[in-house]
Order: structure tokens, then C-alpha cells, then sequence
């Protein structure tokens, strides 16, 4: 395929990972879609709908998290908030709360601002 790149690599846990770079999928717009998959369960981001992210833990009924203030986010993650719920927050807003200190000791470990509950 045209513009497509697979890259599997090991963790430092050990567990096994793959990243798909793609323009040439069919029905797709230009996007970024983050999927994370383990051993409890696993999480979903769609750039194309950036307010929402999906939780499906193993063997339990998936959850929706709704990007917003009193949506049940942790306080970690709430800070990291700008908009009111249904404003889409940008690019801008992401290197705001980098500057702002939403990384770590400016090390390359991102601080733990999503604990679902199990």
C-alpha cells in the first residue's frame, strides 16, 4: 500500500505492541485514531470525535467517558480542561497543558490523568 508504515515494538513490561501509519485507508479521513489494548481491558480515542473516549473492560459492559467538567473525570485529567463540554478543544490546548506542566519533570513519561475505576 501508498503511505503505510507497521511498526511492532516491546514495552518495557514486556507486552508486545503495533503502530499502523496509513493514508491509503479506504473510508477514512485524514485522522488519528488511538486504540490501547491489555490484559483488563482496553481504551479508544477517535481524533474524529475527540469528546469521547471508550473504556471496555474485560468481560464487563464498555463506558463512554464525555470530555467536560462534572463528567466524572478524574481532578488530575479535569485541570488539563479548558472549554465547556461540546467546544472542541485543539492542538493549542494540548500544548498549553504541556507548558503548563501536564508532563512530568519535563521527562518523556505523560503524568496519569485517566484511572478508571474497576
Amino acid at each position: 500500500m501508498e503511505d503505510t508504515a507497521y511498526v511492532t515494538f516491546r514495552l518495557e513490561n514486556g507486552a508486545p505492541g503495533i503502530l499502523w501509519v496509513t493514508q491509503a485507508a479506504p473510508g477514512q479521513y485524514c485522522g488519528l485514531r488511538i486504540r490501547v489494548w491489555g490484559d483488563r481491558g482496553g481504551l479508544e480515542w477517535d481524533q474524529e470525535k475527540p469528546e469521547v473516549l471508550r473504556y471496555v473492560p474485560l468481560g464487563e459492559q464498555e463506558q463512554i467517558f464525555v470530555r467536560g467538567h462534572g463528567s466524572g473525570i478524574v481532578p488530575e485529567a479535569e485541570r488539563l480542561i479548558h472549554l465547556p463540554r461540546g467546544h472542541g478543544e485543539a492542538l493549542v490546548d494540548a500544548w498549553a497543558n504541556l507548558y503548563a506542566g501536564g508532563w512530568r519533570g519535563g521527562s518523556r513519561t505523560p503524568r496519569r490523568v485517566c484511572s478508571p475505576e474497576r
